[in-house]
């Protein structure tokens, strides 16, 4: 298993709280942009030293219809705000959508997909 691989594992066991903000950034995702799919979606919390108040969410996605909506975009965070606070998580979203090929061709996490 190479070294990401097992980073990757331990960061899902250590954190498990952040697989069912997967499932609901997922679910809200494709609520708000029809002609797109997630293919990935990574949530990172901050690291020790940094600010606590916040959430890195990268989604990445494959769309059958072209680009994802600028407004959707615009507007996501906005939206997810009071949705994230009914399920009393109160750390702010830092969204980035990418696409599919985009991943693949320009991240070294793709390499290992």
């Amino acid at each position: 298993m190479s070294a990401l691989n097992r980073n990757q594992y331990r960061f899902k066991k250590a954190n498990e709280p952040l697989g069912q903000l997967e499932d609901f950034f997922k679910t809200f995702f494709e609520q708000q942009f029809k002609n797109a799919q997630v293919e990935l979606i990574r949530i990172r919390e901050p690291l020790p030293f940094e600010d606590e108040g916040y959430l890195r969410v990268t989604f990445v996605y494959s769309s059958t219809g072209g680009d994802l909506d600028v407004q959707g975009t615009l507007s996501f965070v906005r939206h997810i705000l009071p949705k994230l606070q009914e399920l009393n998580e109160d750390r702010f979203p830092v969204v980035s959508f990418v696409t599919y090929d985009d991943y693949l061709d320009n991240s070294p996490e793709g390499a290992v997909v």
